[in-house]
């Protein structure tokens, strides 16, 4: 079993349904999409179940909502399966998050905003791209840090996308005019995450 798969059924296995698991939860196309370009989807991806081979093939409108589990899956094959090391993945990530976030669709949410207003705002802002999970802020000790919580259905979030929401945080970030920054990721319970982000 290649890396991919078997971090991909990792994640699956600690679902109550697998890939049917919380249908509730679901993810914008856009992201997806954006994730997918660049990665050498001709090969590789044979291998995995459907429905995923036909989110690869088919890919989503970028309008459409998707299980967001679905999505999951395959960012935890990905990358494992095709970067040799988390700070390339992250990197891919971010760049998919910074090119998503600062297209004509969407930069009107981030750019000009202002950090303040975009950290304010997160719970919105997360609702653009996702429903059925929840983001909300619960500290901000200085005007250059916040945290933020995620709150999900139990071992909805595999540590690949765990990665992936940190880098797309970064990205709005520095559409918004921040520079140098930070975000860490602290799994509290199989329900919540934080994110600790901070901006020099």
């Amino acid at each position: 079993m290649s890396a991919g798969l078997d971090a991909m059924n990792t994640y699956l296995t600690t679902l109550p349904s697998g890939l049917d698991s919380y249908p509730a939860c679901t993810m914008k196309g856009s992201v997806l999409r954006a994730f997918l370009e660049g990665l050498p989807v001709t090969s590789g991806f044979e291998g995995i179940p459907e429905p995923l081979r036909t989110l690869v093939r088919e890919r989503p409108l970028p309008s459409a909502w998707i299980s967001e589990v679905q999505a999951s899956a395959l960012f935890a094959f990905a990358a494992a399966e095709y970067f040799p090391s988390s700070p390339e993945y992250e990197h891919h990530a971010h760049d998919a998050n910074y090119a998503l976030l600062n297209s004509l669709t969407y930069r009107v949410l981030f750019r000009l905003v202002g950090v303040t207003r975009l950290i304010d705002q997160a719970a919105a802002r997360w609702g653009h791209f996702h429903r059925g999970t929840q983001l909300t802020v619960i500290e901000r000790p200085t005007d250059r840090g916040a945290t933020l919580a995620l709150r999900s259905p139990p071992n909805h979030v595999p540590a690949a996308l765990a990665k992936a929401y940190r880098a797309a945080f970064i990205a709005a970030l520095e559409i918004a005019g921040e520079r140098e920054v930070t975000v860490e990721s602290v799994v509290v319970d199989a329900e919540t995450l934080h994110f600790w982000v901070r901006w020099a």
